[in-house]
């Protein structure tokens, strides 16, 4: 399950909760955390415990959702079905390794049928993440997400994470979600980090004429998801 949905099903299932925004910021914070952590990084020793407000808690409660629900997410049928079919649509001429991408690339689909159906209220609470800035690093290290972290990773680390939360104000983070143009172009990105290589333009066009057919297939998965996780 991607962030998207991740602070969806955390806000619906965690209402009970004490401060329910920032857990479901939370949920949405372990994906972020892999976007900001570096790949490689000096060791450092130890690093010191934090003492723990209600806010970071709240936050905590909701990284804690995020594995929880995950372990659900992946065994259901609505996403099984969607990853495995379109990692026969990526089967395509000059597109090595692209299957490996379809689970990350059928996730991006949910999360942007979620943009589609969600209402503006819901879409403005998400625009709200920048709120576990101020908590961020003691999460972080609760998580175990900056162990062994030298002081210039850290510090790395912690302005990449600013940068990923500001990024939700406008919604830039997460708009490519919407078209199959768009989740195309991230996949592109997550593919060169990899070192993969840039696609060329023609083969960009072509994922993106693969993925189209999954934009609206996703938008009814994710009314199947919601009822699958209702049963469970």
């Amino acid at each position: 399950m991607n962030f998207l949905l991740h602070h969806h099903f955390a806000e619906r299932e965690l209402s009970d909760a004490p401060h329910v925004d920032l857990a479901a910021i939370g949920a949405m914070l372990p994906d972020l955390f892999r976007m900001a952590r570096p790949r490689r990084h000096p060791q450092k020793a130890e690093t010191p415990s934090v003492a723990l407000s209600d806010e970071h808690r709240a936050l905590i409660r909701g990284c804690e959702h995020h594995a929880r629900i995950d372990k659900w997410f992946h065994s259901s049928d609505a996403f099984a079905r969607g990853e495995r079919e379109l990692r026969h649509a990526f089967l395509l001429p000059n597109s090595p390794k692209l299957v490996l991408f379809a689970h990350a690339a059928w996730e991006m689909c949910l999360d942007g049928a979620w943009l589609r159906q969600a209402s503006d209220e819901a879409r403005a609470r998400v625009r709200e993440a920048s709120k576990a800035t101020p908590f961020m690093s003691a999460v972080a290290e609760h998580q175990g997400v900056t162990a062994g972290l030298d002081d210039a990773s850290l510090a790395s680390f912690d302005a990449r994470m600013r940068r990923i939360l500001a990024a939700f104000a406008d919604e830039t983070i997460y708009l490519d979600y919407l078209a199959a143009s768009g989740i195309a172009r991230r996949l592109a990105g997550i593919r060169t980090a990899f070192g993969l290589g840039v696609p060329a333009t023609e083969t960009l066009e072509a994922w993106a004429r693969a993925l189209e057919p999954f934009i609206d297939r996703a938008d009814a998965a994710l009314v199947d998801l919601v009822r699958e996780r209702r049963a469970s």
